[in-house]
């Protein structure tokens, strides 16, 4: 992933590529569901310290079953945190544009075409419904995401990973099932804390 995010010199798409690296690591290691990894907001990512004194970070999730709490493992603490600075990055730049923006309007008079997207929200890349209420995985603009499956499958392509052993296509969703293999391989938890934590039966784990 990180030979393919220097690959391109679009500030735009090195963006998303950055996005889709610490979106695959963080669902890689938690087991959530793509649709609650993407209706996450900033305020639903809690910082802690488990029983060992060790800091990480539990994510309050909304999914098919309710609402419950996800802890990743703690090696993905570093891939939030990676997250929620580019967050921080993105959302001042596009301050700064909104500013730049907003100067211009006031000198020139604007066309009832490009009115609505003077101070938008795709534009600014604020959400303004509450000061909580950014999103935790966005795009560029701070506009949620809805899917990164496009970039995923040409991620995939590009090192001949896009099928399993089966010949079946692999997609976002493949990342939970890696994360169930992954905890019950290692041996360090039991399937009841497995199911737990994906929101899921024990029965479907089995």
């Amino acid at each position: 992933m990180r030979k393919w995010i220097n690959e391109t010199k679009n500030e735009s798409w090195h963006y998303t590529r950055e996005l889709l690296r610490d979106y695959v690591l963080i669902l890689s290691n938690s087991g959530m569901r793509v649709g609650e990894a993407n209706n996450l907001k900033e305020s639903d990512v809690v910082e802690f310290k488990d029983e060992l004194g060790r800091k990480n970070y539990l994510f309050n999730v909304q999914g098919k079953t309710g609402r419950r709490t996800v802890i990743p493992r703690a090696n993905a603490i570093r891939y939030i945190e990676r997250n929620m600075n580019r967050n921080q990055e993105w959302t001042a730049r596009q301050a700064e544009l909104a500013k730049e923006e907003n100067l211009s309007k006031n000198l020139k008079v604007i066309s009832p075409g490009n009115r609505r997207k003077v101070g938008s929200l795709r534009k600014t890349g604020l959400d303004k419904s509450k000061s909580t209420g950014l999103w935790f995985f966005r795009m560029a603009d701070g506009e949620q995401v809805i899917t990164l499956i496009d970039q995923f499958r040409k991620l995939l392509e590009s090192i001949r990973l896009s099928k399993n052993r089966d010949g079946r296509p692999h997609t976002l969703y493949s990342l939970r099932h890696f994360y169930a293999v992954e905890m019950l391989r290692k041996g360090k938890v039991g399937v009841l804390d497995v199911a737990r934590n994906m929101g899921t039966s024990v029965q479907i784990i089995e």
